[in-house]
């Protein structure tokens, strides 16, 4: 069970990332990602909430760490 608690934190982590490049393609990740979830919960009753929180939980922080950097990187130039 740990493995897909890291599979779908790992999700959440892509999905920041590739928000830098190309946020079109972030949100249809993420809607597919929750379009599954729900899909899952619906014919499983799975309990699909708890993969969305990690999914939200990698995505928090790889969007806080991205945040973080880009911050860092515009003090460091002087900008601010």
């Amino acid at each position: 069970m740990m493995i897909y608690n890291i599979i779908h934190g790992v999700c959440g982590a892509m999905t920041a990332i590739l928000g830098m490049f190309n946020p079109a393609l972030a949100v249809i990740f993420a809607t597919m990602f929750l379009a599954y979830q729900l899909n899952e919960e619906k014919a499983l009753n799975d309990r699909a909430f708890q993969d969305i929180r990690e999914w939200l939980i990698g995505f928090g922080i790889a969007g806080g760490v991205l945040i973080f950097l880009f911050l860092r990187s515009i003090i460091v130039r002087g900008v601010i």
